[in-house]
């Protein structure tokens, strides 16, 4: 079967398709995951902790589960504010500013989202709930306002 890929550029020039298998080598103490964890690496949705390491027992930072959660869904928006503690230099800076000019998070008072802390298990069905209703995949009659407490 032949498939296609079609995009616009403004630049000349030879251009491929590439996929490019990730693996890491520490991931033999979660067969289970192997597999999910490749197919989100290849995919770019999760990033590994080193050259060749995800540290699958590690836990999640709120950055990076918001930069895979937006690299998940496909989400995109355009913004111009950020977090003041989310620097442009770090690679869910993109994905940080979309998801808080999508409302996915509002993080403080202070403008601050701490995106080297870890991501408590509400935070993250809250942040999920709210990509998921941008898409229209969840609809609720409920009122979600009370997570934002």
């Amino acid at each position: 079967e032949s498939k296609s890929v079609t995009y616009t550029t403004k630049q000349s020039g030879r251009f491929m398709v590439v996929y490019e298998h990730k693996t890491f080598s520490d991931l033999a103490s979660v067969p289970w995951a192997k597999n999910a964890v490749e197919l989100f690496a290849s995919k770019g949705i999760v990033k590994g902790t080193g050259t060749d390491t995800y540290s699958p027992s590690v836990n999640i930072s709120r950055g990076d589960f918001i930069y895979s959660l937006i690299k998940a869904l496909d989400l995109t928006a355009d913004f111009t504010k950020n977090f003041d503690d989310v620097y442009r230099d770090a690679y869910y800076y993109q994905a940080v500013g979309m998801a808080k000019k999508l409302g996915i998070t509002t993080g403080s008072e202070s403008n601050q989202f701490k995106p080297e802390t870890e991501i408590s298990r509400q935070d993250m069905a809250v942040f999920t709930i709210r990509a998921l209703q941008i898409l229209n995949y969840v609809t609720t009659d409920a009122d979600l306002s009370v997570l934002d407490s």
